[in-house]
């Protein structure tokens, strides 16, 4: 039998009334903890925005809209990738490469 209580459990309530915690950060903290989607960060440690329970949302600081998600990533992305097939196609087509030829002839005095 181990000497102590079980891996993850905590620590017994002290006082009060079992059935309810003693609201202590402690307890908020462990309740808040438990519940799914819900994460959480330590508290400021140099005490500039103290919160009542001692911790603070992960994402307190951020807005709505914060970023690209994963589509808009995934969108820009295959844009990108039109874009530069589209380059190559135009690129590679015969009056380009005659024109891109006659401005580095020129630009070397090789033309004229």
């Amino acid at each position: 039998m181990p000497a102590g209580p079980a891996w993850g459990s905590g620590p017994a309530p002290t006082g009060g009334d079992d059935s309810v915690g003693s609201g202590t950060s402690a307890d908020t903290a462990s309740s808040l903890e438990s519940t799914p989607g819900t994460d959480l960060l330590p508290a400021d440690p140099s005490g500039a925005g103290d919160h009542p329970t001692g911790i603070v949302r992960a994402d307190a600081g951020w807005g709505a809209d914060t970023g690209a998600t994963t589509a808009e990533y995934a969108i820009t992305t295959l844009a990108a990738c039109g874009f530069a097939a589209l380059l190559v196609v135009i690129l590679k087509s015969e009056p380009i490469k005659e024109l891109v030829t006659g401005v580095i002839q020129a630009a070397l005095g090789l033309g004229a």
